[in-house]
């Protein structure tokens, strides 16, 4: 009972733009559940975040740490995207080796691999998660994505 609860809390810190918070508690989570594959894609979701929207990452941090918001901030948090993204990577590579099934994983590569520029990558993940979800409720914006890759 309590674990779909913490998950879905994650989730919602994820969707409130709260993506340092949301990746402290999948920490914790990887560690008090290191078989839960939903932890390694929720922290990795929060680093893959924290990569695209480092202008949203350096508002957070600076609310969490009492600092000021500023561009040298931004661009604190900008130069750390090639790492997020590396790291967002092995953790939807840890949920996957976990769980072969855990097709949300799959969603995270490609989107990782698209964000890092491997256009053939991010195709084959994105094409794969969508024909093992077809009710995905992302289908839309997936096949969006997929359609603006280059083949």
């Amino acid at each position: 009972f309590r674990r779909p609860l913490m998950f879905e809390n994650i989730r919602l810190k994820l969707q409130a733009r709260q993506y340092e918070i949301a990746h402290d508690a999948a920490s914790e989570a990887t560690v008090g559940q290191p078989e839960a594959p939903m932890g390694f894609y929720l922290r990795g979701e929060a680093r893959r975040r924290m990569a695209e929207d480092p202008k949203g990452a350096a508002r957070e941090h600076a609310w969490l740490y009492d600092v000021d918001d500023d561009e040298a901030l931004e661009a604190r948090m900008a130069a750390q995207r090639d790492t997020w993204l590396d790291d967002a990577g092995q953790d939807f590579a840890t949920a996957r080796r976990l769980d072969p099934g855990f097709w949300l994983a799959l969603r995270g590569q490609g989107l990782v691999a698209l964000a890092q520029g491997e256009s053939a990558q991010a195709r084959e993940s994105l094409s794969a998660y969508l024909s093992h979800v077809p009710e995905a409720r992302d289908r839309l914006y997936i096949e969006h994505l997929i359609q603006g890759v280059e083949p």
